[in-house]
């Protein structure tokens, strides 16, 4: 299980790019990718931040804005994240996980499940995440709160990441736990209460069906 602590990534604060090359660098080789995986990041175009016009209060939703894209071209694998996510490590390292699952999901030799529907490609990606250690990253920025303002305005920003909502994600991290035997306590000091709830429900229902975890354990 990959924490957000500085046992796993030891990388100074900062959001300049060779912060960012850092700790992206430590989220590769924790995913067990090594140099017969290369790949190059680099910073994109920021994400507009919301605006407001006149003396007012705001509330902006549903915003989605790209934090970060993998893609292929001439030179080879590339990942390209928005320069303002540094300053937010936890969704960085998810981010960047989330991408790099991308990667890796291109050595599946015949991905017939996720190829006929782009959305479940995504959703696979969103659980590989879970899968490789990250899932305390995953669900704690599923969702995300955050104030902004200026001069004329103030309000919140609110906006989902991922593609698997905080309770499936909480769901697929609890099958983690529970598969490798790890206490919800090794956790609780780095998830909001909200999301101890939704992992205590998770792990209830898997402990209910021991068949979740382990098919072999169904009564015959």
């Amino acid at each position: 299980m990959i924490l957000p602590t500085r046992s796993f990534f030891d990388a100074p604060k900062g959001r300049d790019h060779a912060v960012a090359l850092e700790v992206f660098a430590q989220i590769k080789a924790h995913m067990g990718l090594g140099d017969d995986w290369p790949v190059r990041l680099e910073p994109q175009e920021a994400a507009p931040r919301p605006m407001a016009l006149g003396d007012t209060v705001l509330v902006q939703t549903d915003v989605a804005p790209v934090l970060g894209t993998f893609r292929v071209d001439e030179t080879g694998p590339l990942i390209a994240y928005d320069p303002d996510l540094p300053t937010t490590p936890r969704a960085f390292i998810a981010t960047m996980a989330h991408e790099l699952a991308r990667y890796m999901m291109l050595a599946i030799p015949d991905p017939q499940a996720t190829a006929a529907d782009p959305d479940l490609d995504e959703i696979a990606t969103d659980i590989m995440v879970i899968a490789a250690g990250f899932g305390v990253m995953s669900l704690e920025t599923a969702f995300s709160a955050e104030s902004f303002g200026d001069t004329f305005a103030q309000g919140w920003q609110v906006s989902r990441r991922g593609y698997i909502s905080p309770e499936v994600s909480a769901f697929a991290l609890g099958l983690f736990l529970s598969r490798h035997s790890i206490p919800l306590d090794d956790l609780r000091a780095h998830l909001a209460p909200a999301n101890v709830k939704r992992l205590k429900r998770a792990l209830a229902q898997i402990d209910a069906d021991p068949a979740l975890v382990d098919p072999d354990a169904t009564e015959h």
